[in-house]
């Protein structure tokens, strides 16, 4: 009785297996494979793409603007025109024009990633005073300043910041690259031979004078 039961109750059991097996396979096939197109928070193709939402910039296009050059404040343009090349503009305070007239300027164009240039040119005052000259600026770039070169008892030339620069009366200043110009600093933009930069002129009587200066290799 025994020996009889054993053969069957096992014939049971590898039923049941069977069974089981069975099931899961049906159950498996029937079931939609994952689509191997997609990835998590990606769509399928055909269907559109979830809307961005308001007020959120692309990293692509923050470096297009921030590579082509034109960043708030930078006036990088096309080569003014003129004889001298230099086109001013009205005062940037209010407080009056300079009584400047201003000739062969120009801005040195500097490799991208060179933060600081000078700007150079010749200075003719038509007034009948001294103008004192006490600060210097571009919107291209963070600061400017006055600069003096000077040579010391051992015959070394070095340059230093100043105060003020006076352009006599009926006389002219040179800005050159062997004595006093104006330096910009934290260029904001890269600045390229062919282009303008604007460059502003303030004295001690709070007027000014804005000038379009081309930018141009030494």
């Amino acid at each position: 009785m025994t020996s009889t039961s054993n053969p069957r109750r096992m014939r049971t059991v590898l039923m049941a297996v069977l069974g089981a097996l069975i099931l899961l396979g049906t159950y498996l096939y029937l079931s939609p494979a994952p689509d191997p197109r997609t990835t998590p928070g990606q769509t399928t193709a055909g269907q559109p793409a979830p809307a961005q939402p308001a007020g959120q910039i692309m990293s692509s296009d923050m470096d297009h603007a921030t590579m082509s050059g034109h960043t708030p404040g930078s006036t990088v343009g096309s080569a003014a025109s003129g004889a001298a090349g230099v086109q001013a503009a009205s005062p940037a305070d209010g407080g009056g024009t300079l009584p400047l007239t201003v000739r062969d300027a120009y801005v040195v164009a500097v490799p991208p990633g060179i933060r600081e240039t000078s700007v150079f040119g010749v200075l003719d005052n038509t007034g009948t005073e001294d103008v004192i000259l006490n600060g210097a600026g571009s919107s291209g770039a963070r600061s400017g300043m006055l600069m003096v070169t000077h040579t010391d008892a051992q015959g070394l030339t070095g340059m230093s910041m100043t105060g003020t620069l006076t352009v006599p009366a009926g006389g002219r200043l040179t800005l050159s690259d062997t004595g006093d110009h104006v330096m910009l600093t934290g260029l904001t933009a890269p600045i390229r031979d062919g282009g303008t930069l604007p460059v502003t002129l303030t004295d001690t009587q709070g007027r000014s004078l804005t000038l379009t200066v081309p930018v141009r290799k030494p």
